[in-house]
């Protein structure tokens, strides 16, 4: 037990920080007003904090972005809407734009959303469809030639086949095409 020296309580060992001689309320409450009374040099210190811990300071954005979201979803969801319905083809040509400049990222997407709404599971991402097309040569497993390449499920989707890299195998559209929905493994 300790005796606070500011309201002269006596409050348990853990009310008070453990380099402090004033409970944590009475701290609180001094750091408030302070703060209050000096706003310039808190604005001062946390551009300076910020500067000096970049990745602290995303995490922390982060962090009160999710709280501010769990806080208020209704709010900021109906802004949400309410802003995508004023802006809409604003935001398909960046969208259109974002697509045409992020092929890969864009074919992972579907093809993940596809085994997703399939139920059978699985997905890979970017970086490892990139790795298995350099593993290859990056060049179709089928015709042997240096196209642009497509993810082609060996086992498809419709027969039970997942969406994880190793049951993705590099394929030009025309040869993944031809294959349609047949079991074929062009990797042995």
């Amino acid at each position: 037990m300790k005796v606070c020296k500011k309201c002269n309580e006596e409050k348990e060992n853990n009310q008070f920080y453990w380099n402090r001689r004033i409970c944590k309320d009475c701290y609180c409450v001094d750091t408030d007003k302070y703060r209050k009374e000096h706003p310039e040099q808190g604005v001062e210190y946390t551009k300076k904090w910020r500067n000096n811990n970049p990745e602290k300071a995303k995490e922390s954005d982060k962090a009160a972005h999710h709280k501010a979201w769990r806080n208020n979803k209704e709010v900021l969801s109906e802004r949400n809407k309410k802003y995508f319905l004023l802006n809409i083809e604003k935001i398909q040509e960046y969208v259109k734009k974002w697509k045409k400049n992020n092929t890969e990222k864009t074919r992972v997407y579907e093809q993940n959303r596809r085994a997703k709404k399939s139920n059978n599971g699985g997905s890979y991402t970017v970086a490892e469809w990139l790795d298995l097309c350099n593993r290859y040569g990056n060049k179709c497993l089928r015709c042997g030639q240096n196209k642009k390449l497509s993810p082609d499920h060996i086992v498809p989707i419709s027969k039970g086949g997942t969406s994880y890299i190793d049951n993705i195998q590099p394929l030009c559209q025309e040869c993944n095409s031809w294959k349609k929905a047949k079991t074929i493994d062009y990797r042995t």
